[in-house]
């Protein structure tokens, strides 16, 4: 009888033995490393993506755009149902994200280089944010709702953005060489707009209990995590441009 127990005892430890190294195996599968070379290889798609958008034809274009609103929606609307307040939530999300989508049309009307200059802003003001305030943040820009940003970040996202509106309008944009220094303060406005915008899904998420809006981006979470701080940019952008005829 103590020989069965302890043999018994012997095939459980071995039992646990195996099922950690497989605990083992799987956690490298899910490394920082690994999930930051996933980040990159989604970054470089959605480039790669975003460029062949551009090149479109106009109708493929506003094809490209009702799906990604289609999706954002169904995320915004998933998120709803989970706040205390699902149906204000709803109508929040589908106003302010029909109206998004109207603006990101009337940029891509007027040119297809107007709609791109407004990416390049917030994906500058997005990643100069994050390394700056990484390496040289101190006073958080907004704790209770997004302790990660801050204002050291914000003003080097302004500062990046300068310079990619100035590299933009010697190469590519030629229509902002005339107008150089209202194109830098317009981009200003459309940054602080795109970080307001970031920070605006981040309570909205917290109001809804997760970090991510979803999974549809390996590395990046879902659609309405890439296009926080497009939505409001894009709106800003659009206002911009008509005031400015």
């Amino acid at each position: 009888m103590a020989k069965k127990t302890k043999a018994k005892k012997i095939k459980t430890l071995k039992s646990v033995k195996v099922t950690g190294n497989g605990a083992g195996r799987a956690a490298q599968l899910t490394t920082p490393q690994n999930s930051a070379r996933t980040k990159w290889l989604s970054g470089l798609v959605l480039a790669g993506g975003l460029a062949v958008f551009l090149l479109l034809p106009r109708w493929w274009q506003l094809i490209g755009l009702l799906a990604i609103v289609f999706i954002g929606h169904r995320e915004w609307q998933r998120l709803a149902q989970r706040t205390k307040n699902p149906f204000r939530w709803f109508l929040i999300g589908f106003f302010y994200i029909l109206a998004s989508s109207i603006a990101a049309v009337y940029l891509l009307s007027l040119h297809p280089l107007w709609f791109l200059q407004v990416v390049l802003i917030v994906v500058a003001t997005d990643s100069a944010g994050y390394i700056v305030g990484k390496k040289w943040g101190r006073h958080k820009l907004a704790p209770t709702i997004s302790p990660g940003k801050t204002w050291e970040g914000a003003f080097g996202g302004l500062a990046l953005v300068n310079l990619v509106i100035y590299v933009s309008a010697i190469t590519f944009h030629a229509a902002l060489r005339d107008h150089l220094v209202m194109a830098m303060l317009s981009g200003w406005v459309i940054a602080v707009a795109s970080i307001f915008g970031d920070l605006f899904e981040s309570y909205f998420k917290r109001q809804a209990g997760v970090k991510d809006s979803g999974n549809f981006i390996p590395g990046h979470g879902g659609i309405l995590d890439r296009i926080d701080g497009q939505l409001l940019a894009m709106l800003v952008a659009a206002a911009v441009a008509a005031a400015m005829g």
